[in-house]
């Protein structure tokens, strides 16, 4: 927060001083509410939609409505929405995106937005990440709107197109955002108007909206046929793969070093650049494809389709890594969302890259698919008249909502003051040392009958830390997209304790990614000790776990360890440490933060950037361009 922050308040702060008198309009309504039966509570609902028809707008029946929900959630589910529940569903309904930490009981606060807008007929689209949280909060909180006369529907993967249509017709719909936009193309592609689906875009309540309008936000949903085109191409490409050399570049390939008439030296047979994810044959390695298949020259019109498929089997080998971005099973590529860590089942790499991908693991290579519609979420929700959403994590992606989907963010207070305490991250000089160091915390903690939480950004990571837990006898789950029908599983057995000798159960689950932004799927899940984290990326994640932490006002201490490494400095998608970099003189960024590691293995963030602020003080000299990348801490 700077200094003008703190004399006339954040953006958040001065829309809350607008909200506050709406929301204790609401609260001042409870008595008259409380006083009502159940038959007339009920009757409210018909008498909300004849004001709208009378010409009354959704705004001024707000206050009441909110009143009504608000009891009727009280008498239905025994749960009364608190002042700041009220703020959030006021911000929603405004269509803006409500950041409220996890535990706050966003679902609940969803029923206040959903059931007003409900009221005009057109719909409301309650928008969740997976299957079971659309069935489950519909039949959760369904109960609420049930009360009040309207009707509920969830969508859901295995439902066939009557189910559907039925689902989409109810007032309120909760559905994922995957079969929300796939309903959409096929409802594109049907021929009668009889054969749709969905009715109007009217009114999305997005949960998790940072990962599905952000994370997400450009990700192709495909709907695709079958193509005709061999399978025997990816294999014979496989088999040249394995022969090329990987060669390095002596500088980037530019405009400028082509008008200077500057040349590029290259190494061995092909060149990988890992920053854009792209790889480019040599000159040799040219001649090499050309030898293999026979060919005369491989630029030609008639050979695109060698250099397109040769170029897919060494990405699969370079940049398309097992156990992290996709994993075997039963003879079959799965792929790993990048963003959660989870399988996803039924979607394929388009363009040739997953038959690239099951030729070089040796798995049946099935036939390409040809695109029939596409649309990305972006687009997809842009569609909507009005569209709100409710995250942990939003504020520091409000640049991005704003210019792209026209949303701010508004940050919603706790209800109670957080008790966590948050540790500054550590930073050591070698991964086998930050290993080291997490496995003697998870000793301690461990030792004192402390559940502990480890996240990891990979799978590999996740059974490496297993592994040395193992060694040092440390009984523990592994919980990853390898094992996730066991997640809901492992997760709620998470800091239990015995009812018997009323001692803590020694619970440590090493989670990646995937098990990271789900850890709501098990609902009585109570976490009593020390939280050690390793390798949160990206930062987002992180601020997820923080906030899991508050869940039920526990204490907390909470650290990230991060390595220092050549690796971990120099190419950020691998590893998003306290700051990002791109240096032209390697070993002279590298020198600075190792120096004053060398009397200690670890040192302190705030140390850290220091160093940092010292190195970028001297870039003019030694040609280094550092970018520092703000971390928060709550």
């Amino acid at each position: 927060m700077n200094i003008i922050q703190k004399i006339f308040g954040t953006h958040s702060q001065n829309e809350l001083k607008r909200v506050y008198p709406i929301a204790d309009a609401v609260m001042a309504l409870d008595e008259d509410m409380q006083k009502l039966s159940d038959e007339e509570l009920k009757a409210k609902t018909k008498e909300f939609k004849e004001r709208l028809e009378n010409g009354e707008t959704l705004d001024d029946i707000l206050p009441e409505a909110y009143a009504v929900v608000r009891e009727a959630a009280s008498r239905v589910l025994g749960m009364k929405h608190y002042r700041v529940q009220i703020v959030g569903g006021i911000i929603l309904h405004q269509g803006r995106i409500a950041e409220m930490r996890t535990g706050e009981g966003k679902t609940l606060v969803a029923t206040l937005p959903s059931y007003l807008n409900a009221l005009e007929g057109k719909g409301v689209h309650v928008v969740t990440v997976n299957d079971y949280l659309a069935k489950r909060d519909a039949e959760w909180m369904g109960q609420v709107h049930e009360f009040l006369g309207l009707t509920v529907g969830v969508v859901l993967n295995s439902m066939d197109n009557d189910e559907r249509r039925a689902a989409y017709e109810c007032d309120i719909t909760y559905v994922t955002n995957n079969e929300l936009g796939f309903d959409y193309l096929r409802d594109n592609m049907v021929i009668y108007k009889e054969q749709l689906v969905q009715r109007g875009l009217n009114y999305a309540l997005i949960d998790e909206v940072d990962s599905v309008l952000i994370d997400e936000a450009r990700t192709p949903l495909i709907i695709s046929g079958q193509s005709e085109k061999s399978t025997k191409l990816y294999e014979a490409c496989d088999i040249l793969a394995r022969q090329l050399e990987r060669g390095e570049a002596s500088g980037e390939f530019t405009k400028m070093n082509a008008i200077m008439g500057e040349d590029i030296e290259e190494t061995g047979d092909f060149i990988v650049n890992e920053k854009e994810k792209n790889i480019n044959l040599t000159e040799d390695g040219v001649k090499k494809v050309e030898k293999f298949f026979h060919i005369e020259n491989l630029a030609d019109s008639e050979n695109l389709e060698i250099q397109h498929n040769i170029i897919l089997a060494l990405r699969a080998h370079n940049l398309m890594f097992r156990d992290k971005d996709y994993v075997v099973k039963d003879d079959e590529v799965l792929i790993v969302d990048e963003f959660t860590g989870r399988i996803m089942p039924g979607r394929r790499y388009s363009d040739g890259l997953h038959q690239a991908i099951e030729a070089k693991e040796h798995v049946k290579v099935k036939r390409e698919s040809k695109t029939l519609a596409t649309i990305t979420f972006q687009n997809l929700f842009n569609k909507y008249a009005k569209k709100s959403g409710m995250t942990g994590t939003a504020l520091t992606e409000e640049k991005e909502f704003r210019e792209i989907y026209g949303m701010d963010v508004i940050e919603i207070p706790t209800n109670l003051p957080v008790q966590r305490k948050d540790l500054e991250d550590a930073v050591y000089k070698t991964q086998k040392e930050k290993f080291r160091a997490v496995c003697d915390a998870i000793e301690e903690a461990h030792a004192k009958h402390q559940p502990v939480l480890v996240g990891t950004i990979t799978i590999d990571n996740s059974e490496l830390l297993s592994g040395m837990l193992k060694r040092r006898g440390i009984k523990h789950n592994v919980l990853n997209a390898k094992f996730h029908e066991l997640e809901a599983e492992i997760v709620a057995q998470a800091g239990v304790h015995d009812a018997v000798t009323h001692e803590s159960i020694h619970e440590m689950i090493v989670m990646n990614q995937f098990a990271i932004r789900q850890l709501h799927v098990a609902e009585q899940i109570v976490l009593r000790g020390r939280l050690v984290f390793h390798r949160i990326l990206p930062h987002l994640v992180a601020h997820n776990l923080r906030s899991h932490a508050d869940h039920r006002g526990e204490i907390m201490a909470f650290g990230i360890v991060e390595t220092v490494t050549e690796t971990s400095l120099y190419h950020p998608v691998i590893c998003d440490v306290p700051f990002r970099c791109q240096a032209y003189s390697k070993p002279v960024l590298l020198i600075g933060v190792l120096r004053i590691l060398q009397q200690s293995q670890r040192i302190g963030y705030p140390q850290f950037v220091h160093v940092v602020q010292r190195i970028r003080e001297l870039r003019s000299v030694v040609g280094i361009a550092v970018a520092h990348q703000e971390r928060s801490f709550d």
